[in-house]
């Protein structure tokens, strides 16, 4: 592999000023020349040196250097002063036309993870306080088995009537169950008791649902998620647990499977039943 590269002498008449010559003294308009010098590799320019300005004499040719008032002369090609940039930027300019290229071959990826992040939230609009939401009766009879736990584990200082809860159940064979505990009060729990928490709902999902239901549960505070947990009942789990983490693998799960609905559902407050858990009218007593 070898290398070209050198510095090549410019010049350049840049305009005329009348003078007497200090040579032969005769006045005429002598021409105002720039002469500098540019460095180059493979003969792209790189920057500028060496600039200076010459007055030629007409009559014997005689030249003398001469400092022209600003603006009189214009600048040096922006090329031969800043060459260096475009073999600075090229190789990025490259880098972002192939982000760029491989972005938009994948426009069906985007639109799929931008479903499902609007269907996430749609889901955590229920996450009212004080309620439990399903979006259907499992879901719902599900999120109120959490509530119980709730209230059995937390500390009153934690105020956990105020939790809310809210459960998406998608029938099949594998179930597909997300589950979202909102507590105002999360950054009051330690990262141990949220690890514990999760662990007893994992205890309380192999009770009331199928070996191999996958599973995914976040516990998120005012603001932010401070847990997650993802797996299948039964087997291993995945758990994140910080100050603010983050809530992808929640998003992915409706990214996953596009019929997960988080519509319409049923809600309750606290110490609510489903409506047909009571005797209606006309029921035998």
């Amino acid at each position: 592999m070898f290398i070209i590269y050198g510095i090549s002498p410019k010049a350049a008449v840049v305009g005329q000023v009348p003078l007497q010559c200090p040579r032969c003294g005769v006045v005429a308009p002598h021409a105002l020349v720039r002469r500098w010098s540019v460095a180059h590799v493979f003969w792209l320019p790189l920057f500028s040196f060496g600039a200076q300005h010459l007055l030629g004499c007409p009559s014997c040719q005689a030249a003398h250097p001469f400092s022209p008032p600003p603006g009189m002369a214009a600048p040096i090609p922006f090329l031969h002063r800043f060459g260096c940039l475009i073999v600075l930027l090229l190789p990025l300019a490259m880098l972002a036309a192939m982000f760029v290229a491989a972005m938009l071959s994948r426009p069906s990826d985007k639109s799929a993870n931008t479903a499902a992040r609007f269907a996430f939230w749609d889901f955590e609009r229920h996450l009212d306080a004080g309620r439990v939401y399903g979006n259907n009766p499992e879901a719902s009879d599900l999120g109120a088995s959490i509530r119980m736990l709730l209230l059995l584990v937390a500390d009153r200082s934690l105020a956990p009537e105020t939790a809310s809860i809210a459960v998406c159940v998608e029938p099949g064979s594998p179930k597909r169950v997300v589950i979202v505990v909102r507590l105002p009060q999360l950054k009051r729990c330690s990262d141990s008791w949220r690890r514990e928490f999760l662990d007893k709902v994992r205890d309380l999902l192999r009770d009331q649902l199928a070996s191999g239901d996958e599973v995914v549960v976040g516990l998120k505070g005012t603001t932010f998620y401070g847990a997650t947990a993802d797996g299948s009942v039964g087997g291993a789990w995945s758990v994140q647990v910080g100050s603010s983490v983050s809530a992808r693998p929640l998003e992915e799960a409706f990214a996953q499977r596009p019929s997960v609905s988080a519509g319409q559902g049923e809600e309750r407050g606290a110490g609510e039943d489903r409506d047909d858990d009571r005797p209606g009218e006309g029921d035998s007593k």
